[in-house]
């Protein structure tokens, strides 16, 4: 017997979803352009992992049916999973102009506005959703990162307190919990709710690691203490400033981190074997040494528990100082009397590069009245930035001899031959920052003003040889660097 709609749509209820694919599959075989079958095997598709083969019944459904708006939130959904924000933004707001009241494509609506960096509208989005449906935890989830991002953090804390009351093993929430809490101070409580990280799904891929004993700070009688470094370049640098405090607490320590960083903490951390994270799990004679292990941002719990437990220091990072001398010379050689000052202008950060980055010749509008050699600290090819600002009359060194990406060592010591360092919120901000080297942050507000720039201060107690330059509205920075341009003419 052939198998009809009915029958797909009573085994997808019932979560028998291989027997109603088949069915789904059944039905458009025999009739091709059956819109509610494609619209249901799309909706299928998603829900088991596949978004890209939902567009194409999603896509079929949505051009055949565009006044429904259940089969354009699907649509949109998909088009969200494989990274089409903007088709997304236009199906979900199509389907609540459809039906307003329609709790799923306005918490979906609210996702996507989040994710290009509109946090009011995302929260206000969220918000009607809520009202449709109160129960929606990943809603309520959504909307206290909303508000977060929109600068109501007390709001933002209280929603996520009820998330994790509610669903108390909604790991991605307890996370989330725990930023707020550590960007608004509040340390002691903050770092054991971010610890919740570890059961995400972004930071699943430990788990290798993971098996070996946590570290509680206490001295190991046998074996080694692996300190792991997580997350980019960045992170890892920003978590090592907690390291050297362990010298005097175990006896043995191996620091694993990404190869990149191998020789920068070889040189930083004397006290300590360091070896390539991504080498680690294959040692097997390694891992066996092994008495306990932390990951590095774990250290928090141990040594910041309050705002005041961070040392009186410059910096932590040391850089090579043949390497450092040689391009200290190179960038002075006929401009002694000049500042040499190093620019950085974007994030590759793969969730918030677009809140965290501007362009090149944004950021010049910040250096008109300055005499200075400016030199390219960007990572990545800068060619195509650095013409368009030279035809708008402001020139920037590209020393070739430098790549960050391929010798983050060789980085290093460029970015310590700065005077100063003018930057976004990137690596190169906590490179700048760990070696003690003077250096403007431009802060982005929204989903990229991470946590670990805290509240409200123009200063970090991670870096001191930084100060912090704060956008006002998402997405603006004219208001910031003409901050930056009224700075450098005090």
């Amino acid at each position: 017997m052939r198998a009809t709609l009915d029958q797909a749509l009573t085994l997808h209820r019932a979560g028998q979803t291989a027997d109603a694919e088949r069915c789904y599959e059944e039905v458009i075989a025999a009739d091709s352009d059956s819109v509610a079958a494609r619209h249901g095997l799309g909706v299928l598709l998603l829900q088991t992992g596949r978004p890209t083969q939902a567009l194409t019944h999603l896509n079929f459904a949505a051009e055949r049916q565009s006044g429904d708006a259940g089969v354009l939130n699907a649509l949109g959904a998909a088009q969200m999973q494989t990274g089409d924000d903007a088709g997304a933004l236009q199906s979900f707001q199509a389907a609540i102009v459809l039906d307003p009241n329609h709790g799923l494509a306005a918490a979906n609506l609210g996702v996507i506005l989040l994710r290009i960096n509109d946090p009011l509208a995302a929260a206000e989005m969220l918000e009607r959703a809520l009202k449709t449906d109160p129960g929606n935890v990943e809603a309520q989830y959504n909307y206290s990162r909303a508000l977060s991002a929109a600068g109501s953090k007390a709001e933002a804390l209280d929603v996520a307190r009820q998330v994790t009351t509610v669903s108390p093993e909604h790991a991605a929430a307890h996370h989330h919990l725990g930023q707020i809490l550590l960007q608004s101070g509040h340390l002691a409580e903050g770092w054991p709710a971010f610890e919740w990280r570890w059961k995400t799904e972004e930071f699943r891929h430990a788990t290798a690691i993971m098996d070996v004993p946590l570290w509680d700070g206490h001295p190991l009688s046998d074996g080694a203490l692996l300190l792991w470094a997580e997350q980019g370049v960045g992170d890892q640098i920003l978590y090592s400033s907690m390291i050297s405090e362990t010298e005097e607490m175990t006896s043995r320590i191996l620091i694993a981190c990404m190869e990149r960083l191998v020789p920068v903490f070889a040189r930083s951390f004397p006290f300590a074997d360091v070896q390539a994270i991504e080498d680690l799990t294959n040692d097997q004679t390694t891992m066996q040494s092994l008495a306990a292990q932390l990951p590095v941002g774990n250290l928090g719990r141990l040594l910041r528990p309050a705002m005041t437990s961070f040392p009186d220091r410059q910096s932590y990072l040391i850089a090579d100082l043949p390497s450092t001398e040689v391009l200290k010379k190179r960038y002075r050689h006929d401009k002694q009397d000049r500042p040499v000052i190093g620019l950085s202008w974007r994030s590759n950060n793969p969730r918030f590069s677009l809140a965290k980055s501007m362009e090149l010749a944004e950021l010049a509008g910040a250096f008109v009245d300055t005499e200075a050699t400016f030199v390219d600290l960007q990572y990545g090819d800068t060619t195509v930035d650095r013409e368009v600002a030279r035809q708008n009359g402001f020139d920037v060194y590209n020393d070739p001899d430098v790549d960050s990406l391929t010798d983050l060592d060789g980085f290093v010591s460029q970015v310590a031959a700065m005077d100063m360092v003018v930057t976004t919120s990137n690596t190169t901000a906590h490179i700048a920052g760990a070696l003690g080297v003077q250096c403007w942050v431009l802060v982005p507000a929204g989903a990229g003003g991470f946590w670990y720039w805290f509240l409200d201060r123009d200063d970090s107690p991670w870096y001191p040889s930084l100060r912090l330059f704060r956008q006002v509205t998402p997405g603006v920075w004219a208001d910031t660097i003409n901050d930056v341009r009224a700075a450098l003419a005090q």
